[in-house]
């Protein structure tokens, strides 16, 4: 990407995008949301700014409260994908916490490198430091924000 499109990713995902480390049974699951309820026309330019495959789809929001109010949705949740393109993006991110979440994501990028087994292989839950957990709970609690 050139510095403009990194500029409209960054200023996307400050606006209408999210962070998220979700922990699961034995791993962790960094994933990148954006998110329109135009339709996917502006999804699809940036999934070809990124070149990141990820998926497109349409979602109902607010369903359990009776309101039925659809959303489309660019996810990327491929571990090296997210990392690249956060690191890619986080100068010309401008929100304050959006920054301090994808700083944080990125440290947790940073310890999984540290412990990850020279096959290459995830880490597996006895090897996640203190920190790991300390990190997805931050995120989660400045996402509620």
């Amino acid at each position: 990407m050139n510095d403009i499109e990194k500029s409209y990713v960054a200023c996307f995902l400050d606006t209408d995008g999210t962070v998220t480390l979700r922990k699961k049974k034995s791993w962790f699951d960094p994933r990148i949301i954006f998110v329109n309820s135009e339709g996917t026309v502006i999804l699809n330019i940036l999934r070809k700014m990124t070149g990141i495959r990820g998926s497109i789809g349409e979602h109902c929001r607010y369903k359990n409260k009776g309101i039925d109010k659809k959303e489309y949705r660019y996810e990327i949740d491929c571990h090296d994908s997210v990392e690249s393109l956060l690191r890619e993006i986080f100068p010309f991110m401008k929100l304050e916490r959006k920054r301090k979440i994808v700083k944080l994501l990125l440290e947790y990028f940073d310890i999984r490198h540290r412990i990850t087994k020279k096959d290459k292989k995830r880490p597996k839950s006895k090897d996640f430091t203190e920190r790991m957990f300390e990190i997805q709970k931050e995120i989660a609690r400045l996402n509620k924000k």
